[in-house]
């Protein structure tokens, strides 16, 4: 039922935000980009599953804090952030983890 209950404003910030997902190549902001990336899973890991409003505020959260690495055309620091914020929450919220991939789809 959660998957339901995130919400369209959610769906759409993390679609943006996995659109980009999968380089390897760095970028001086990568290291950067990832640790913002694993705070910000840690604050969505941290809200209670059946608090959808929350997860969705979180989840815009983070998607602005990725956008700025695109603002500055730095699609590769965009793309680290991707791929630490899903991976934190595959191994700490697995059920979001996979709600999240299936909006995306």
């Amino acid at each position: 039922m959660m998957k339901k209950n995130i919400g369209k404003l959610a769906i759409v910030a993390m679609l943006a935000m996995l659109a980009c997902c999968g380089g390897k190549a760095t970028s001086p902001l990568s290291q950067q980009a990832k640790q913002r990336a694993v705070k910000a899973a840690k604050n969505v890991e941290a809200i209670e599953s059946t608090d959808t409003f929350a997860i969705q505020a979180a989840l815009v959260e983070a998607a602005g804090l990725r956008s700025q690495y695109l603002l500055k055309e730095d699609e590769i620091a965009a793309e680290d952030f991707d791929e630490a914020f899903m991976n934190h929450l595959q191994n700490h919220r697995p059920d979001l983890a996979k709600a999240l991939k299936g909006a995306k789809k």
